[in-house]
């Protein structure tokens, strides 16, 4: 399902190269041709919002390690 919308994508960059855009045709098709690559070497997500941030990763001050090491050098 996710390959066929990345593929759309992919023909609409071809569209708007040989549209309105025609004079930056160079820089749309290579971005097309990216992602294509993309696809074709399972660089993008299978599932789920590819825009949406990742995961933060936890916070320095909520790890319980670091709030010991803090707490052992009398700075928390």
């Amino acid at each position: 399902m996710y390959q066929a919308d990345w593929l759309g994508a992919a023909k609409e960059l071809e569209k708007l190269a040989v549209g309105q855009y025609a004079n930056y045709k160079s820089r749309f098709l290579a971005r097309a041709q990216m992602l294509r690559d993309a696809i074709n070497y399972h660089y993008l997500p299978s599932q789920g919002d590819p825009c949406a941030p990742a995961k933060v990763p936890l916070a320095y001050n909520e790890n319980l390690v670091w709030h010991r090491v803090l707490r052992y050098l009398d700075w928390a």
